[in-house]
């Protein structure tokens, strides 16, 4: 482009210095030309030849020159989606899980803890027949949130106070709520029997019975009231089915002390049967020194001595027990040989001894009463 626009600025030049034009450019002689046309013409050559000058400069220009290209407006950014960060595992459980990992074996479920032994069952009341009675296990039926064998221990609770009535409410509820529970029946008869009201409570021992035929207590309970109540031969039965079925020692040699009381009543060889029914069993320990004594193999002093005996452990019964009880048989024996006054002492002897909740201290003031008629 810079080589046209020089050519075209000489030529210019030349015009205008008044050169001599060639043979070419000549003027015609033969027709004559107007005086503005012979000063025009060459202007509108050389104008026209610079427009095109100038045409063909700004092609070029716009050949090599970049067209701008105006970049579209930026659409809004997206907020880029950010996940939570997880939990940061403790130092421990990594170990553990990398623990795992190299481990492959399951890991052993851990053992479940033993569960803790219940308590055993226990009666506040302690009878002469034995120290501490066994109790069935209770069945599991609620009453306002207290189970059954709840309400008969709060029962005996009320009885170790001397509340016998209030006992007695208890034990209702219970019989009422499982009649089938046999120790709440034995309970009751209790009750009942400490209430004045003997009758009741030989039912009572009597439902004991029907629902657990064995129960050793029960059937001594009945027996000693039936005696009481003039019915001699009724107790050998049951006392009978005492020594059968007790499994407490000391219980099964209270029930031949009392099978023997009650033969004699009821007009029986008592001591001979007395023998066949000890044969085979020690009597070393308490009360074993009362059967040797009605055998005739211990005398009156000996029995007192192993009565005052300090060796509760050796002898097998405490020293209240001991002179609860064996003060009473020793008065049955005097009373049985007709000597009222030794019988009458005997059973005083046994009433000091304080021992309320044996069935031997029952019966002495029984005996006291029936001399002092």
């Amino acid at each position: 482009m810079s080589y046209i626009l020089e050519a075209l600025q000489k030529s210019d030049a030349e015009r205008k210095r008044g050169e001599v034009p060639g043979i070419s450019d000549a003027p015609d002689r033969s027709t004559p030309q107007p005086a503005s046309q012979r000063s025009v013409l060459p202007w509108i050559v050389a104008g026209g030849a610079g427009l095109a000058a100038v045409g063909l400069g700004a092609v070029l220009l716009l050949r090599e020159a970049p067209v701008p290209v105006t970049p579209p407006p930026p659409s809004p950014a997206a907020e880029p989606l950010v996940e939570p960060a997880p939990d940061p595992v403790p130092p421990v459980a990594v170990k553990e899980m990398a623990k795992a990992a190299a481990d492959p074996r399951p890991a052993p479920e851990p053992e479940p803890a033993p569960a803790p032994a219940p308590p055993p069952l226990e009666t506040p009341i302690t009878v002469a027949e034995r120290p501490v009675p066994k109790m069935a296990p209770a069945p599991k039926v609620e009453i306002a949130g207290k189970s059954v064998q709840e309400y008969v221990d709060g029962a005996w609770e009320l009885m170790d106070r001397g509340l016998f009535v209030k006992a007695l409410s208890e034990l209702d509820l219970a019989v009422e709520a499982e009649p089938t529970f046999a120790d709440a029946w034995f309970a009751r008869g209790w009750a009942l029997e400490k209430a004045g009201r003997p009758e009741d409570a030989i039912a009572d021992y009597g439902h004991a019975i029907d629902v657990k035929p064995d129960h050793a207590f029960a059937l001594f309970s009945r027996a000693y009231l039936k005696l009481y109540a003039g019915r001699p031969q009724d107790a050998v039965t049951d006392f009978l089915r005492t020594q059968g079925v007790a499994e407490d020692a000391a219980l099964r040699q209270y029930a031949h002390l009392w099978l023997h009381l009650s033969r004699a009543r009821a007009g029986q060889d008592a001591t001979a049967r007395l023998t066949e029914d000890v044969k085979d069993e020690a009597l070393d320990r308490w009360p074993g020194p009362l059967i040797a004594h009605l055998l005739g193999r211990l005398d009156a002093d000996g029995v007192r001595a192993v009565i005052e005996k300090s060796d509760d452990v050796q002898i097998g019964a405490p020293r209240d027990e001991r002179r609860c009880t064996g003060y009473f048989f020793l008065g049955a024996e005097a009373l049985r040989a007709g000597d009222a006054p030794l019988a009458r002492s005997h059973f005083e002897k046994a009433l000091a001894s304080g021992a309320v909740a044996f069935r031997q201290y029952d019966a002495a003031k029984r005996e006291l009463e029936r001399l002092a008629r």
